[in-house]
């Protein structure tokens, strides 16, 4: 069953929560700087790119491709982007029907593969529009982790249900399986704690604060189930 549209009713609902300083949001876009570095003169493309926040930092220098299924979301990303209008394009709908002439220097995927119809064919879709020598990454939940399921079984418990389909539910093993059989290797792998029951009582920014250390220290984001990982093209 086809849940593009549900998704889509889901995100334009979401606006303000894409910019409210989510902790996590920032956390991975800190994430994504890193690993990136300073970049010039290269093709971005931000799938499932929310209100465009993970990837602003790149504009000025760089060519940025937004694809999100929601029009209020992209909306967000126009009004931001007025004075980066040259080094950006709009493109609303659903990555895996979507077509692509051009290759990119760096594909960004987070916070979809939960969301998305088909996890096999989206990262089949990622590695054919990546140049040869690019870059992907990619983030997913690990449901197997501890954690996620503490906070699978509070909502539960709440009687909460953010949407009204069904998210994906994938595990590391699953994901580095559709990877390699995609012809993607793995040349990163970064853990940090989701957003748990523990932070509950704290402000915004003492939870990134919390994040943060829960992705620097190598034992604890051992326990992690927010996972990144950097794609290249296997040789």
């Amino acid at each position: 069953m086809d849940k593009a549209p549900k998704v889509e009713q889901y995100f334009d609902k979401q606006q303000d929560y894409y910019l409210n300083n989510n902790p996590v949001i920032k956390l991975r876009k800190e994430i994504v700087e890193s690993i990136a570095g300073n970049l010039n003169n290269k093709n971005i493309i931000d799938i499932g790119s929310g209100n465009g926040n993970i990837t602003s930092s790149f504009l000025n220098t760089n060519k940025v491709t937004y694809v999100d299924i929601s029009s209020k979301l992209l909306e967000i990303i126009s009004k931001n982007s007025q004075l980066n209008k040259h080094n950006v394009s709009l493109i609303k709908g659903d990555i895996l029907t979507l077509n692509f002439m051009e290759k990119f220097d760096l594909v960004v995927c987070l916070g979809l593969i939960a969301h998305i119809n088909d996890v096999n064919r989206l990262i089949e879709k990622i590695c054919s529009i990546m140049d040869e020598t690019g870059i992907a990454i990619i983030q997913f939940t690990d449901s197997s982790m501890p954690i996620s399921r503490i906070n699978h079984f509070k909502s539960k418990l709440r009687h909460k249900r953010n949407y009204n389909y069904n998210t994906n539910k994938n595990t590391l093993p699953e994901i580095k399986k559709i990877i390699s059989d995609n012809k993607l290797k793995i040349e990163r792998l970064i853990k940090h704690w989701p957003v748990s029951p523990f932070f509950s009582f704290f402000n915004d920014k003492i939870k990134l604060k919390l994040l943060r250390y829960s992705y620097q220290n190598s034992f604890i984001s051992c326990f992690g189930a927010e996972v990144i990982l950097v794609l290249k093209k296997a040789a």
